[in-house]
């Protein structure tokens, strides 16, 4: 939720859609899930996914600083935040999607669905959709990471003006360009 109020609170800076949809989400399923006790198993598992917020939000403040952004530490946050990411956030919720549909879906609901209300088949269908919604969100932002990470990784090291016959314009136009990066550079990783 931390994420969610940065987003909000400072709008004309990050302007991220995806991180309001992907909470709005969250709210919503856990407000339903637990006030009518539907789906609450695979919201605890879901929970696991916070494992690499840490990073992700490490990660904005590194990258909101010149001098961080050319640190190994923000490098190395790239990665643990890339490895967490792939484990808690792609691989397990393929896991607990997985799950849903071919345990509770295939073996459970036959014998419970004729028993249970509509209002409950209504909810889990829609806490199903929510939770499908937010495995395909994790998955985008996945591949985003892949690329800046790939991105960080591939980056050449910032000509300095002191080695033997640099071009004083090629040095200005690289400190130019760090310094554009570094306005912007909350959108990188």
């Amino acid at each position: 939720m931390p994420d969610l109020l940065l987003v909000l609170i400072f709008w004309r800076l990050f302007r991220d859609v995806l991180t309001i949809i992907h909470h709005s989400i969250i709210i919503l399923a856990f407000v339903l899930g637990i006030y009518h006790s539907v789906g609450t198993f695979y919201m605890g598992g879901f929970l696991i996914n916070e494992v690499s917020t840490l990073f992700v939000n490490a990660n904005v403040f590194l990258a909101a600083s010149a001098t961080w952004r050319q640190h190994p530490i923000y490098k190395w946050n790239g990665i643990v935040l890339l490895v967490t990411f792939a484990l808690f956030r792609v691989a397990f919720n393929v896991y607990n999607l997985h799950h849903m549909v071919f345990f509770t879906w295939a073996q459970v609901a036959p014998d419970y669905w004729p028993v249970v209300s509509a209002q409950t088949q209504f909810l889990v269908v829609l806490l199903s959709s929510l939770a499908f919604a937010h495995g395909f969100i994790n998955v985008v932002w996945f591949v985003f990471i892949v690329l800046a990470v790939k991105r960080k990784m591939t980056r050449s090291s910032k000509p300095s003006s002191l080695s033997a016959g640099t071009d004083s314009s090629v040095s200005a136009s690289a400190a130019n360009g760090s310094r554009r990066r570094a306005q912007g550079g909350t959108k990188e990783l």
